[in-house]
């Protein structure tokens, strides 16, 4: 289903990137960005993502990202 070069989004809605596949190996795939002038990446399993749209790429952010405009972050530290 997956090829490395794919573009990619994460399933969780905290994520609104586009990612790539850079390996698959035993199911598991090590998905990157460029943060700056470096690569981030994670390992995730198939079921962790979905393909990314074209209008996503395009875009270079997934479309569905909620974001919340009054959200100030956690405060339980308070």
């Amino acid at each position: 289903m997956f090829k490395v070069g794919d573009k990619v989004v994460r399933l969780d809605l905290y994520s609104p990137h586009i990612y790539s596949i850079m390996r698959i190996e035993d199911g598991v795939l090590t998905i990157g960005r460029k943060v700056r002038h470096r690569t981030w990446g994670t390992w995730l399993e198939c079921k962790d993502i979905r393909l990314a749209e074209p209008e996503e790429i395009k875009a270079e952010h997934r479309i569905d990202h909620i974001v919340e405009v009054n959200d100030m972050g956690d405060d339980a530290h308070i």
